[in-house]
């Protein structure tokens, strides 16, 4: 898994400049309350971004991952991905995101 580079949302705006290739084997985002996931579909067919939540319920059950449909052709903009998304032991604390299929998909880590 790659780590995303955050990039800052300023007055001026942000145009996603370090959006880079979806990895095949997933990549991982610096949690904060303020980090948006930014995703491009530009395939043909629409695209599953997951976002693991680790641990489990109260009951011991694997807590449920939040997958997100990204439509063909189209830009989502998910988050925030703050500490729900905590992987134990990383550091910095990252969150792990996988991909249904990565052709024509683009990421890019922002932070409002």
């Amino acid at each position: 898994m790659a780590l995303l580079t955050t990039q800052s949302v300023t007055r001026t705006g942000l145009n996603p400049v370090n959006a880079v290739a979806a990895n095949a084997g997933g990549d991982t985002i610096r949690i904060s309350d303020r980090t948006m996931l930014y995703v491009k579909n530009a395939d043909a067919a629409s695209k599953t971004v997951t976002i693991d939540i680790p641990g489990n319920t109260s009951y011991g059950a694997p807590n449920p991952e939040i997958p997100v449909i990204v439509a063909a052709g189209a830009i989502a903009l998910i988050g925030p991905i703050d500490s729900v998304f905590l992987q134990p032991g990383t550091s910095p604390g990252v969150a792990n995101i996988t991909y249904s299929a990565v052709t024509s998909v683009t990421v890019a880590a922002v932070q409002l």
